[in-house]
């Protein structure tokens, strides 16, 4: 019995620990070095592949900014019912744009919306992320928000989502490492 305690005991210090570099959260300087942003894939600038980055009004854009952020809490809770619901606020508050961001955040959106299955709504909810980061790049934001990165999402993979708050609050592994993650940019 002592040694599967042990066992047990040792799992958990391996999973803490391989969680960030610096032990499992928030990088405490809210950066993080070149190096390491080139191995975690950071996004090229906006506009950099060549295209088009939406200029949106200011009302729609924080209206996209707020149920993207809504969506993200949805999946922190991990309840599926809300993150459809609020996915399709999300695609409905894009409505009559034409620009890349906004129609891929809208197509991803719908279906997310369709997706019963919360692992599928965390996979359309990382392909939104990476549009609204282009369009929060591109616009700015009213409030401060943070880029965060977990590097055990989707199997060790990875995956980035924007916050309002520097705490950690996993939207991929909310059930078991709700607070892996680290700040890799402020925004």
């Amino acid at each position: 019995m002592q040694i599967l305690k042990t066992i047990l005991f040792a799992s958990f210090l391996l999973t803490l620990f391989a969680c960030t570099e610096n032990g499992g959260g928030e990088d405490p300087m809210g950066t993080t070095p070149l190096a390491q942003r080139q191995l975690i894939g950071e996004a090229e600038e906006p506009g950099a592949n060549g295209d088009e980055i939406a200029e949106l009004p200011k009302e729609q854009h924080q209206q996209i900014i707020q149920k993207y952020l809504e969506l993200k809490d949805a999946l922190v809770a991990s309840d599926e019912e809300m993150a459809q619901k609020t996915a399709a606020e999300l695609a409905k508050a894009t409505g009559g744009l034409q620009a890349v961001q906004p129609s891929n955040i809208r197509d991803a959106a719908h279906s997310l919306a369709e997706m019963e299955e919360l692992e599928k709504q965390r996979e359309y909810f990382s392909q939104i992320t990476g549009e609204v980061y282009t369009l929060v790049k591109a616009n700015g934001s009213q409030n401060q928000l943070y880029r965060q990165y977990c590097s055990m999402a989707f199997d060790n993979t990875g995956a980035f989502w924007l916050a309002t708050e520097r705490e950690i609050n996993n939207p991929y592994m909310s059930e078991t490492m709700p607070k892996c993650g680290e700040v890799v940019e402020m925004i």
